[in-house]
């Protein structure tokens, strides 16, 4: 990276396959000099290593001033910030050891080439976003640029070298520098000038740039000439290079490399919402002019196959009537995606229910409390109790022989994080008011032991960056929505459920539920200032909220009378129905490919008997509804009231021995 060039490094490469202190040495990364793939041989984990010049060592100054940084940085635990793990010195020279991610850098992912405006909007508000957490921690980049912006597979974004640019420049000030370590420089950090929070988001205005159109803002042929480009040039508008972006765009890329920095973005979390607002508007009008001009010919032909689609997959589903007792309520929880590539465009916006595939993720008996997608959009986590096994946690993902337990019992999982940390509710119990809460925890995935966070928590959801929790508790008889924790944006005399962040993080929407103890309620949405906002209209019945990717609806699972479907509402109040289908729906998340993960209530009461000698139970029901009525004086014979799976009842005598409840859950994708 910058700095790192020069004939000190030719001379060591090689050096793939030596050890390093324990680090391995696998490859060159890239292009980049004295920069290499390592494995950490005490865990197994890859690495990035980076030699160091010999005086960055030297200058004590300098280099406490860049192990201060480090270590603030790394107390941040950020979701997009490049853990440092080691700094060290193998045969005199120095190194440095962050997280390796295991994609590109954002420099490969460029290769001369516009990016789409929906994938760098959520790329740099991901920088953005680390960047807000750096400054707030006191901590300035100052060498942002596409090369130590590295990225997952999944396209989460790690931001790495945070104070190396001053480091390497009080060792080597000026030498070695190419056009693309110096492209990104802000004009105050060209003149020598002092560099701050401004700086940065200039030079994320320059990644902006550089994205949408496939070259970089200032240009040249050598170091010098990009930074006499960069004080006395003006680059044309990002929309006259690349014609397919909007004119919102080009005014945030000129407010954000402004050679005035006064004129610039402040703060990040400024440019951060400009940007989070011109995704979301952006998107909304390209999913209304997709549905104007394919609505017709789409959906009408849609509809008619969704039908048959998701009733047919309903009814495939294993029978769970010949193995439960009394009333068995069967919940499959499943994924659920829209037929074909213009359908699933159109599937968010759609005013009537389009083609659905469903994917059975657990066909067992029992009970589903929670399910959520982990952050690489395939595996799902939730909470269920088996048959009568403990209620634990388990991770299932499409194609998997079934689902994995976690080893977290009696515990109900909640919302997991970018960096893959569960928040867990244990010790739950029954409150005075007929509410379920508990303990929060933060369990890792990778292992350790669980952290308290808050106890007498009800729900909660992580923010989309992973930077906080929302919580709600129940606080002088008011049940109240919390973020951060402490802060109250909402709250009821009823019962607040399912609070989950929009994807941009700046709102959160929750079903109010106004009576204590009923399922009765509406969808709100409050934003992180408070402002609280009524969508729906009262339902009789509410439970399950999520928000598709484009952050313009919520959906929700409910009812007016009977079982819940799935609706939709959008910011306005607007609300449409999505699907329907046999048995009672509760929505758990969406994907951001507009995948829907539910869960399907099927009930049916059930007759059993234990004879003499028998170790297990005897199913005697006939229909859906079986429910006993008497029992002959000699006990060989009962009276029972048998319902069909309509709802019709008939009168079929039968024998019975008791009554068992057992609820059935079942998760599909």
């Amino acid at each position: 990276m910058q700095g790192s060039e020069g004939p000190f490094y030719r001379q060591m490469d090689p050096i793939s396959g030596k050890t390093i202190s324990h680090y391995r040495v696998l490859s060159r990364l890239g292009e980049r000099e004295g920069v290499y793939r390592a494995e950490d041989t005490r865990s197994g984990l890859l690495v990035q290593l980076k030699f160091l010049p010999k005086e960055a060592v030297e200058d004590q100054k300098a280099f406490g001033q860049f192990q201060h940084v480090t270590r603030t940085i790394g107390a941040l635990k950020h979701a997009h910030i490049a853990a440092v793990v080691d700094i060290g010195e193998w045969e005199g020279r120095p190194f440095l050891v962050t997280e390796l991610p295991d994609g590109d850098t954002l420099a490969q992912r460029i290769a001369q080439k516009p990016t789409r405006l929906s994938d760098l909007l959520d790329l740099c508000e991901q920088v953005a976003d680390a960047l807000d957490a750096a400054h707030s921690a006191g901590i300035i980049h100052g060498g942002l640029r596409p090369a130590n912006i590295l990225l997952t597979r999944q396209g989460v974004v790690k931001v790495a070298d945070f104070g190396l640019t001053a480091l390497l420049a009080s060792a080597a000030p000026g030498n070695g520098a190419t056009p693309a370590a110096v492209a990104s420089l802000s004009p105050e950090q060209v003149r020598g000038g002092e560099t701050d929070i401004r700086s940065d988001l200039f030079a994320l205005g320059t990644i902006l740039y550089e994205l949408a159109t496939g070259q970089p803002p200032f240009s040249g042929p050598d170091a010098a000439a990009v930074r006499q480009a960069i004080l006395e040039q003006e680059p044309p508008p990002p929309s006259r290079v690349n014609p397919d972006l909007p004119v919102r765009f080009d005014e945030i890329v000129a407010k954000a490399i402004e050679k005035e920095r006064d004129m610039r973005y402040q703060v990040a979390t400024e440019l951060r919402t400009d940007l989070r607002r011109l995704r979301r508007d952006w998107e909304s009008e390209r999913v209304a002019a997709a549905r104007a001009a394919l609505a017709e010919t789409v959906v009408a032909e849609g509809t008619k196959r969704a039908e048959g689609s998701m009733l047919g997959t309903a009814s495939e589903e294993p029978t769970r009537s010949k193995r439960s007792t009394a009333l068995t309520i069967a919940a499959a929880l499943f994924l659920a995606g829209a037929v074909g590539a213009i359908a699933a465009r159109l599937l968010h916006r759609s005013p009537q229910p389009l083609p659905m595939v469903v994917h059975p993720l657990t066909s067992r008996r029992g009970l589903v409390a929670s399910a959520r997608f982990a952050p690489d959009g395939q595996t799902v986590f939730y909470t269920a109790q088996w048959d009568n096994d403990p209620v634990q946690v388990f991770s299932v993902s499409p194609g998997s022989s079934g689902p994995v337990p976690l080893g977290v019992r009696d515990a109900e999982f909640l919302a997991i994080s970018p960096s893959r940390e569960m928040a867990i509710l244990s010790g739950i119990h029954l409150s005075a008011g007929g509410r379920m809460e508990g303990n929060l925890q933060n369990v890792a995935l990778a292992g350790g032991a669980a952290q308290p966070v808050l106890s007498n928590v009800e729900a909660a959801d992580w923010s989309p960056a992973g930077r906080g929790i929302a919580v709600v508790r129940r606080v002088d008889s008011m049940d109240r929505l919390e973020y951060p924790i402490g802060k109250v944006l909402a709250e009821t005399p009823g019962w607040i459920g399912d609070p989950r962040f929009s994807p941009t993080g700046v709102e959160i929407a929750f079903i109010e539920h106004p009576v204590e103890g009923g399922n009765a309620g509406a969808v709100d949405v409050v934003d992180l200032t408070g402002k609280e906002q009524k969508l729906s209209e009262d339902w009789a019945n509410v439970r399950g909220l999520a928000w598709p990717s484009q952050g313009n609806e919520i959906w929700f699972t409910a009812s007016r009378r009977g079982v819940r479907q799935l609706y939709a509402v959008d910011l306005t109040g607007k609300t449409r129905q999505v699907m329907t289908t046999p048995g009672s729906l509760h929505l758990y998340d969406i994907a951001a490919d507009g995948r829907v993960l539910l869960s399907r209530d099927d009930s049916r009461m059930e007759i059993a008997a234990f004879a003499d000698g028998q170790k297990s139970e005897t199913d005697l029901s006939s229909l859906n509804g079986s429910e006993l009525r008497d029992v002959s004086a000699d006990g060989k014979t009962l009276l029972v009231n048998e319902a069909a799976a309509a709802g019709d009842a008939g009168r079929t005598p039968a024998a019975r021995a008791g009554n068992v409840l057992r609820p059935k859950t079942s998760l599909v994708l």
